[in-house]
């Protein structure tokens, strides 16, 4: 896997909590795989939270990248800008088609902003979460 992909869309606390959890997976397990979030959030508020979590790899892709996308399909594709802008729409395909766009070759694992992958903790780390 290259790349965990996040799009997110006015959830800075439900993302808060999927990045807290794979903190302490990558803790755990030693993972270290990239992770880019896709904020779809006009006041791009995934940026906020990412400063919370320095010890991961996050890149934020936040509404000016998804202009310029948009922008360089309209020049370089002849797809009309409006055309283009419906690939891109809100919501969760628009964040989906964003991110695929933006890492076409790469493998990747699509994980929702508001989803907490759970790993199984074995008894010798054992982890008691107050959150749940």
């Amino acid at each position: 896997m290259d790349l965990i992909g996040i799009p997110t869309l006015n959830r800075a606390k439900e993302l808060q909590r999927l990045l807290e959890e794979l903190a302490l997976q990558y803790e755990m397990y030693g993972h270290d795989v990239p992770i880019k979030i896709f904020d779809h959030s006009h006041n791009e508020s995934a940026s906020w939270v990412v400063e919370a979590f320095p010890q991961l790899d996050i890149e934020v892709y936040g509404q000016s990248k998804r202009d310029k996308l948009i922008q360089e399909i309209h020049e370089n594709c002849s797809i009309p800008e409006d055309e283009a802008n419906i690939i891109f729409s809100n919501g969760y395909g628009g964040n989906r088609n964003f991110m695929l766009a933006m890492h076409p070759l790469d493998r990747l694992v699509s994980i929702d902003d508001d989803a907490v992958p759970i790993a199984y903790r074995s008894q010798e780390k054992p982890h008691h979460d107050e959150r749940w």
